[in-house]
């Protein structure tokens, strides 16, 4: 009879820690700070630690599980960042002699865990904090000159990179159907590794001399399900 009831109630508790775990999925907008969205002039753009990044996008996933203490849960997130060239980069880099230039774009994958804990304020509305620690893909695309008549094509190709990254993150669970979270990513930084590669395929294989530190503020709304 003890091993029934012993049974039994493991089954409850995982049924109920079934029930408690719930994931997320989000999007939003990115706010590059720092660094990363410094420059004075075009040519800044990463040769000199400045990314000159505009307001970007960002979707994401999280899944929760809870733990013992009420409200905390562990929380497992995966997310993509998109970041333009702002208008002040794009018109320098369309100043240059060159007929046609392709802009770069900097897209970031973190995959991160951590704690979320959530603070209820009434029946459908808990205040969140969150703190998490992972790991990021840093991908900037290529850089391009090209013109017809007077110089050789040439461009940049960056090589992907991987870095620490971590984030802190407040917000609400609204009916615990829906999220509001302001989020701080920071997703490491660094020197790319680049190709220039040039009409007449020759390549030279560089490092750049100072690091990129990718650094935004995301400002997101969340489906819970």
């Amino acid at each position: 009879m003890k091993k029934i009831i012993l049974t039994l109630a493991l089954f409850v508790g995982l049924s109920t820690m079934a029930v408690a775990q719930f994931s997320q999925f989000h999007a939003g907008l990115a706010f590059p700070s720092g660094k990363f969205a410094d420059g004075d002039y075009g040519s800044d753009i990463l040769f000199k630690g400045k990314g000159m990044a505009a307001m970007g996008f960002t979707l994401g996933y999280k899944h929760y599980s809870p733990l013992a203490v009420e409200n905390l849960t562990w929380v497992f997130g995966i997310e993509a960042f998109y970041n333009g060239l702002n208008s002040d980069a794009k018109d320098d880099l369309e100043d240059s002699d060159f007929d046609d230039t392709t802009f770069p774009m900097y897209f970031n994958f973190p995959v991160t865990f951590g704690l979320n804990y959530a603070f209820p304020l009434q029946e459908t509305l808990k205040f969140y904090g969150e703190v998490a620690v992972g790991g990021n893909l840093s991908l900037p695309t290529s850089l391009k000159y090209s013109d017809s008549d007077y110089y050789q094509d040439y461009s940049y190709k960056f090589t992907p990179a991987v870095g620490l990254a971590y984030a802190l993150e407040g917000g609400l669970f609204i009916n615990d159907k829906y999220s509001v979270g302001l989020r701080y990513n920071n997703l490491g930084s660094y020197k790319y590794k680049y190709e220039i590669d040039y009409e007449e395929k020759e390549t030279q294989d560089e490092k750049l001399s100072k690091s990129l530190p990718i650094l935004n503020m995301s400002l997101c709304l969340g489906v819970l399900f």
